[in-house]
């Protein structure tokens, strides 16, 4: 167990076989970004992820399969083998969720799924579906929207309520991705091909060519 940032460092220092348990679990914080820098580049590491890796975090691109990172401002060359358990952070799975609910059934004028990614929002649905919940009734909110539940006819119902303009719209909200995703991947791009021009006019030409898409080129 290392307690302090020296004792984390001097794991790095470390030539010969090791395991190391690091959070952040997303890869987004913490010691583990140091610890994945001294690490990924190398053919004789193994990256396993034992979590949920969030869209957009730094964990979601490489377990994606990301040729390379940038980790504190350093394009990092990704050639450890990565691998994953997703039975660590799993939850009870569909056929649990689904008898878990069948006893609800007769009450649930509304059933809301409010955790998860896209995919298995839709799979538990079909599920539920069925199971006989009625899909109409079936409700995955998106980000802001509002919900009154009431209790009507033995029931509890979800009635969406108008809440002004979403801060962002559904699609968004479920981006896989976003700018700063796709900023820094084309950082790692222009680097990729800075670096493979035959010369150095090569890349003179390559950049003004940036500059004028950007609208620089007068500076």
């Amino acid at each position: 167990m290392s307690e302090t940032v020296d004792q984390s460092r001097a794991i790095g220092r470390i030539h010969g076989g090791a395991i190391i348990l690091a959070g952040s679990g997303m890869c987004d914080a913490g010691r583990v970004k140091h610890h994945l820098k001294d690490n990924l580049w190398r053919t004789d590491s193994t990256i396993l992820f034992v979590g949920y890796q969030a869209p957009g975090t730094l964990g979601a691109l490489i377990r994606g399969g990301a040729a390379q990172v940038r980790i504190h401002g350093e394009e990092i060359g990704v050639r450890a083998r990565i691998r994953s358990i997703d039975s660590y952070s799993g939850h009870a799975d569909r056929e649990e969720l689904v008898a878990w609910c069948k006893p609800m059934l007769d009450g649930l004028g509304s059933l809301m799924i409010v955790h998860g990614e896209p995919e298995g929002i839709d799979g538990l649905s079909d599920a539920l579906a069925a199971a006989g919940v009625d899909r109409r009734s079936i409700v995955a909110p998106t980000l802001d929207e509002n919900f009154v539940l009431a209790h009507r006819d033995g029931r509890w119902m979800a009635t969406p309520e108008a809440n002004g303009m979403p801060r962002l719209s559904p699609e968004a909200a479920n981006a896989r991705r976003d700018w700063h995703n796709d900023y820094a991947q084309m950082l790692l791009d222009i680097r990729g091909a800075l670096q493979a021009a035959p010369d150095d006019a090569a890349r003179h030409r390559l950049l003004q060519q940036l500059r004028r898409v950007l609208g620089n080129s007068g500076r």
